[in-house]
């Protein structure tokens, strides 16, 4: 029910902010999954901003050494569902 009401707060500022400016608007803070960024992208933003869950994957998997490759497909998890 949180997620729900948050989302349309968010789309309620996203069209404000659309009526005042013809830049694109990026939407972001709180995307944890490529499940959450879908539901960001369905609010009408033009881009979504995922930081903190890739600096938390990295940190987790510091020891792995193909942590590289590894975030490599966890960033493409994320962008496979906004495709």
């Amino acid at each position: 029910m949180k997620i729900i009401n948050i989302l349309k707060h968010r789309l309620i500022l996203l069209k404000r902010i659309q009526n005042l400016t013809k830049i694109p608007i990026c939407s972001g803070f709180g995307i944890k999954s490529p499940e959450d960024a879908v539901k960001i992208a369905k609010t009408g933003c033009q881009g979504v901003i995922v930081g903190s869950a890739f600096v938390k994957y990295i940190q987790d998997n510091l020891t792995d050494k193909d942590l590289p490759l590894n975030l490599g497909k966890y960033i493409k998890s994320f962008t496979k569902e906004l495709n």
